[in-house]
């Protein structure tokens, strides 16, 4: 890792490489995350707080950047890659990858069970309610929710 700086790792977390993970100060993260990267970078900015049984992925390629002073709820999951799907005479798991970063603001809090997908930015102070589906870019000091996530209000 590259500038840990009291950086709260539990028992029953996993790493597939620590060589493309970088942590900010004061990083608390949950029992039972998994952080996969790689082929691709994980950046945890200052003060960022993972809840339990959180997943990390971008193995495939891209980045995950989380932004300084993030809340992440329990079971949230950031994937970066997508299975190509395209051509109809050859298997799935035979057409390869696409992805995308994934990149979160400052302030934002995301709440538990929720998926964000690759090729998405999350505005400052965001929020994402329980259970939501992440495939867009959510615009700062927004609260957007359900599946696929929708704009519910503007905090401001």
């Amino acid at each position: 890792t590259k500038g840990s700086n009291n950086v709260s790792i539990p028992t029953g977390f996993y790493f597939d490489t620590l060589k493309s993970v970088s942590f900010g100060k004061n990083v608390s993260l949950g029992f039972f995350c998994h952080f996969y990267s790689k082929g691709g970078e994980i950046i945890l900015k200052d003060n960022i707080k993972l809840n339990i049984n959180v997943v990390l992925n971008s193995s495939i390629g891209g980045k995950i950047i989380i932004g300084k002073n993030s809340l992440i709820g329990p079971n949230v999951i950031m994937r970066t890659a997508n299975h190509n799907f395209e051509r109809i005479d050859s298997k799935i798991n035979s057409q390869g990858h696409n992805f995308g970063n994934i990149i979160i603001d400052e302030d934002v809090w995301i709440g538990a069970n929720s998926i964000i997908l690759g090729d998405v930015k999350i505005g400052k102070g965001a929020i994402i309610g329980a259970g939501s589906l992440v495939n867009k870019d959510v615009d700062s000091y927004s609260i957007v929710g359900v599946v696929p996530a929708k704009l519910i209000k503007k905090r401001i």
